[in-house]
């Protein structure tokens, strides 16, 4: 019978190699692990402006919600109180100051009507993407900092992030952590929503996307329109001023539907003035793209979009109804699609529009899979994590009927 190998079996060279290779074991061990801060107040999130605008360029997926532009603009603006929305910062415990995660969210301590806490995704009127930052060094022992911070600093049983790319990297690191530490997770209502992949002259998009009597349908709507004066596409140049294209934007938002029931931007001074800092915030460092369709040099439609990466998500559209009979918003939807095709450096483009948009899913014939994804915190019992899960499921299924019953008695009611 073979006995394990021991030193004296070994010469003195071959001694120091495995004394070597245990002291590098030890050290792995060792190495210090990241850890979470909660951080409550507006000066203590610009304090760490250097380090997370390094981690927004250097992290496994781009997000517009959490970056610096975005999230102080939301702190300042948007945060009353902690339950309005809170940050959890990772940091590196070596010395070096760096940032390896920036997660904003909201505390529900008994989303269920049970004291079972849970983090949330930071909702808004403009929420649209659940992702947060996280570094590319070691995404897997940042995000288990993020859940032990959760339950250390927040008493948090489970963590949930919104709206988050199916097959993207951030879900793939999530459930390889869950796996490995046997961690619950579990998704609800995945969806499909608009997208554009780039890489593709316009032309051959335009053509394989859209049958022959389409494109000469888009052909004609646009000739009608020039027919009413002179008609102008153009996008933004850096040198023009900023907020002649957002008072644009906003004028025709609040002139039309939006505006008639009270949920235009311009209606609501905290969502103004936020984005009026966020995009001044993303146009000084280049990532803020902002498009317009005019007639006799009045602006018609307008769109902009937000670049993070290699991805940029449209953010905000409106127009001219009285011009509706053109489809204004669909000719400048064209004229968008055209330049960002030919950009090249841009991967991929997020409509962020509701599922079955009723205009955009049928210019954007990708689709982008995207999911809410709970995971449960460390030492949460699996028992309970399954009756989360059964709650969470349960609260969804009461909200949809609520809202179908509404639906219907608000249909009912109109005739």
């Amino acid at each position: 019978m073979s006995r394990p190998l021991d030193k004296s079996d070994l010469n003195e060279a071959d001694a120091a190699l495995v004394e070597l290779a245990d002291a590098a074991a030890l050290g792995l061990d060792r190495q210090p692990k990241p850890v979470a801060e909660l951080v409550a107040d507006l000066d203590g999130l610009n304090g760490y402006a250097v380090p997370w605008n390094r981690l927004a360029g250097d992290s496994i997926e781009p997000s517009v919600m959490a970056a610096p532009e975005w999230l102080l603009a939301l702190y300042e603006h948007k945060r009353k109180s902690a339950r309005d929305g809170d940050v959890l910062l990772v940091k590196d415990t070596a010395g070096t100051g760096k940032l390896t995660g920036v997660v904003p969210f909201v505390q529900c301590p008994c989303r269920w009507g049970v004291p079972l806490p849970v983090i949330d995704s930071w909702l808004n009127d403009l929420f649209f993407f659940g992702v947060p930052l996280i570094g590319k060094s070691s995404p897997e022992a940042t995000l288990d900092a993020v859940l032990r911070g959760a339950k250390d600093l927040l008493g948090a049983k489970a963590a949930m992030f919104r709206l988050v790319p199916r097959s993207g990297a951030f879900v793939q690191a999530l459930r390889a952590l869950a796996h490995e530490n046997g961690l619950g997770i579990a998704e609800f209502e995945p969806i499909e929503r608009a997208g554009l992949t780039c890489g593709t002259e316009y032309d051959a998009w335009f053509n394989d996307s859209f049958s022959r009597k389409r494109r000469k349908e888009f052909r004609r709507l646009r000739s009608r329109l020039g027919e009413q004066g002179r008609l102008e596409s153009a996008a933004r140049q850096a040198a023009e001023p900023l907020d002649v294209w957002i008072n644009d934007f906003k004028q025709l938002e609040e002139a039309g539907w939006k505006g008639g029931n009270g949920t235009a931007v311009a209606c609501l001074d905290d969502i103004a003035c936020f984005l009026d800092q966020a995009l001044s915030g993303f146009d000084a460092c280049g990532r803020l793209l902002f498009w317009k369709l005019s007639l006799d040099g009045k602006t018609i439609a307008t769109l902009f979009a937000v670049i993070c990466g290699r991805k940029a998500w449209l953010i905000k559209i409106a127009y001219d109804e009285g011009y509706s009979r053109y489809s204004p918003g669909v000719l400048l939807m064209l004229d968008v699609t055209r330049d960002l095709l030919e950009r090249g450096d841009i991967d991929e483009v997020d409509s962020s529009a509701v599922p079955d948009h009723p205009m955009i899913n049928h210019l954007w014939r990708d689709r982008l899979a995207m999911t809410d994804i709970m995971v449960a915190t460390p030492g949460t019992p699996a028992v309970v994590f399954r009756l989360m899960v059964k709650a969470e499921h349960c609260r969804r299924g009461a909200r949809a009927l609520a809202k179908a019953v509404y639906r219907r008695l608000l249909k009912k009611g109109s005739k």
